[in-house]
């Protein structure tokens, strides 16, 4: 039996937001689906052989105040953010904020060696930008 990466899913308050959002990163949309009363949405957007499904509830609503922070949301058990991987983070970086977007930090250098920093998106999910070179990954 063999597995691979599939998707991360994420809800949304703003499908339109969160389209223009994971473009500029590169994700097209690759399916969406519509419930008949226009209540939910489900999407998939891909970049490469990686799927976002990103989920839009008419009635969602937001995070608990403990998830709002990657400070008091990681101790919390679940999912926390998404990532994708870069081969220079420091210029990731400066070209996310060229593209008018805030990173939520400073890139940082994590426990296990990896080079990274987060931004959210305009639902206010944390998405991580790595910069990974560690010899068990594929080189980029």
């Amino acid at each position: 039996m063999r597995f691979i990466p599939h998707h991360v899913a994420i809800t949304v308050t703003d499908l339109d937001e969160a389209f223009q959002f994971y473009k500029i990163f590169g994700f097209t949309v690759a399916n969406h689906w519509t419930s008949p009363d226009g209540d939910i949405d489900i999407v998939h957007m891909q970049l490469e052989q990686y799927l976002l499904e990103i989920f839009r509830y008419a009635d969602g609503h937001p995070a608990p105040e403990a998830m709002q922070q990657l400070a008091t949301d990681l101790p919390t058990v679940g999912t926390k953010h998404h990532g994708v991987r870069v081969s220079d983070v420091d210029a990731a970086h400066d070209w996310v904020q060229s593209m008018g977007l805030q990173p939520e930090s400073a890139v940082n250098e994590g426990k296990t060696g990896v080079r990274y920093f987060f931004i959210r998106d305009p639902s206010g999910n944390f998405f991580e930008v790595a910069e990974d070179f560690r010899p068990f990954l594929q080189p980029m």
